[in-house]
């Protein structure tokens, strides 16, 4: 059974320019099924959408929002790709033992 993330209207976003992209990126903390917040770095591409979403996770958690936008900013090349062919995606940074809700 999928269970709906915890991202409404009014979960707070900040969204910044992407370095060498046209497409910018919206970072904000998404509720997991155990209550634990990600920080996650959410791009889609032109257009109303909706799109298929990939994810793009590394580690453990540590380092946080920090990791997210340092990740889109300098390794997102393989990113392009994806919103290129009409995807959305995202980078996260997940706790160990946290459960996604997708």
């Amino acid at each position: 059974m999928l269970l709906p993330c915890q991202v409404t209207r009014s979960t707070p976003v900040m969204v910044e320019p992407v370095r060498g992209s046209d497409i910018p990126v919206q970072l904000m903390y998404v509720e997991m099924i155990d209550g634990v917040y990600v920080p996650i770095g959410l791009r889609t591409p032109p257009g109303p959408g909706p799109f298929p979403l990939v994810l793009f996770a590394y580690g453990n958690g540590g380092g946080g929002m920090t990791v997210v936008r340092e990740f889109t900013q300098n390794v997102s090349f393989t990113q392009e790709q994806f919103l290129r062919a009409g995807y959305a995606v995202a980078w996260l940074r997940y706790p160990r033992r946290g459960r996604l809700c997708l």
